[in-house]
């Protein structure tokens, strides 16, 4: 759940402890039933929590805003090459679906959380039909979307698979890293852009 290409839900919502002379490692399957391994070779305290009821869709975007995990879009499958354009917060352990009207249709794309907080701004990612470039703001207080102006971002490349990296020293600059090839061929390149803007302003460049 903690990276985007995973997928964000599991099943059996359940707690795996271990006493402290036993280091117990588990996997879920798709069904109901649960492996267990034994290591004794050292002491160890673990405790998980599997948390049942989640979306079911992997290579989304997501990020954390005090304590609140939003993923948006993604897909159901490796596959699947229809992107959806749901979002859903986790919060106080439950999932909730915040998907409005507006809100782009996405997949492999990367969010970065700018102004404290109050906005969330997509980067990249795929449609369904080609790479985009397309910058994206979501207003988390009023839960409206907006696509930003973004002349020359790369205009004539796609961008999915990158990363994204706020500078620390001014919230108005992101790093990218990571052009996935044009907007429909498969040529890959290890560019890096830097992104300024304010999401306040839905202008980038």
């Amino acid at each position: 759940m903690a990276s985007s290409n995973r997928r964000a839900s599991h099943d059996a919502g359940s707690k795996l402890t271990t006493n402290p002379t036993t280091h117990r490692t588990g996997s879920i399957d798709n069904g109901n039933s649960r492996r267990l391994s034994t290591d004794t070779s050292g002491v160890c305290h673990v405790q998980a929590t599997v948390i049942a009821h989640g979306p079911s869709v992997a290579f989304f975007g997501s990020c954390i805003i005090n304590d609140v995990f939003y993923i948006h879009g993604g897909v159901k499958t490796r596959g699947d090459h229809a992107p959806s354009n749901r979002m859903y917060k986790f919060q106080n352990n439950t999932w909730i679906d915040i998907t409005t009207e507006d809100s782009p249709t996405l997949s492999y794309h990367r969010c970065v959380v700018m102004n404290d907080g109050q906005y969330i701004v997509t980067i990249g990612g795929w449609d369904g039909s080609k790479r985009k470039s397309d910058v994206y703001v979501f207003d988390v207080i009023n839960t409206t979307w907006h696509q930003t102006n973004a002349p020359g971002f790369p205009s004539d490349g796609g961008l999915n698979n990158h990363a994204v990296i706020p500078f620390k020293s001014n919230d108005t600059n992101i790093l990218v890293i990571g052009r996935d090839g044009s907007l429909r061929t498969q040529r890959k390149h290890g560019d890096a852009y830097r992104l300024r803007g304010d999401p306040t302003k839905r202008s980038f460049r």
